[in-house]
């Protein structure tokens, strides 16, 4: 009698490890998406808070996330402006005066798991895209 495994052994535990390894690449894959869209709405809220502080020293908000460098006092808001972790690309912002209101917009790679943010009805061009469910939409003002 010979000692070994057959084939249909062998190719059964190949088969079960290689459906082990790709559950594992896949969770990984996901936890990398879900890691950076917590990052984005993170990033949109620390723009929030300096969208406020800014409002509170100027009384108005500026026309570009890039003032928030320093405000209309000179005074260091933010050191540096968040970027999408991703693309590096700025995130999106839209002023109104009346009502004096603000949307700042990214899109995530997953659907929002609390719904969308705040979304509020705004002038054509000014709001963040609303047919995307993925995209997350914060809107603040007094």
């Amino acid at each position: 009698m010979k000692k070994g495994f057959t084939l249909i052994e062998i190719m059964v535990v190949v088969g079960i490890i290689a459906i082990l390894v790709l559950v594992v690449i896949f969770n990984v894959a996901n936890t990398k998406t879900k890691s950076r869209d917590t990052l984005r709405i993170a990033d949109v809220k620390q723009i929030q808070q300096a969208l406020q502080s800014y409002f509170s020293s100027c009384y108005a908000y500026p026309d570009t996330l890039s003032s928030l460098v320093s405000d209309c006092n000179g005074k260091a808001i933010l050191n540096s402006l968040p970027k999408d972790p991703e693309t590096k690309a700025d995130y999106t912002y839209f002023k109104n005066t009346s009502p004096l209101k603000f949307h700042i917009c990214t899109t995530l790679e997953s659907s929002p798991t609390s719904g969308r943010a705040g979304v509020a009805s705004f002038g054509a061009g000014d709001s963040c895209d609303g047919t995307v469910a993925k995209v997350f939409d914060l809107v603040g003002g007094v």
